[in-house]
């Protein structure tokens, strides 16, 4: 999820301005609220693009895991080896290509409402 500097809210702020964040939530912007030293602690999405980035992440990762035993498989039968750490190092990487794409795809779209 990239975060621009317009998204940040500092908690202080929140509460004064809550039905504004909220209608930008309903509307497909996020924003993330910081506590008083500005670590970021809490987004506000719409409760459905939520959804959708829990779903997306969930069947990616579900069906890349799938389709990396069936490599693997086929890599062991091939003679060729990997080490577990290589393997999770691989499949980690590719999990996390696989979110940024999603989540690129849903700010593209968010942002054509």
């Amino acid at each position: 999820m990239a975060i621009r500097p317009d998204d940040i809210v500092p908690i202080s702020e929140a509460a004064a301005r809550i039905q504004e964040l909220f209608d930008d939530a309903v509307a497909g912007t996020k924003h993330v609220l910081t506590n008083s030293d500005g670590t970021r602690r809490v987004v506000m999405v719409e409760a459905d693009r939520l959804e959708r980035l829990e779903q997306l992440a969930s069947s990616s990762e579900s069906a890349f895991s799938l389709k990396e035993v069936a490599l693997a498989l086929e890599e062991a039968k091939a003679g060729r080896k990997m080490s577990l750490e290589e393997y999770r190092r691989r499949s980690q990487a590719r999990v996390k290509s696989l979110q940024e794409q999603a989540q690129e795809i849903i700010d593209a779209k968010a942002g054509t409402r």
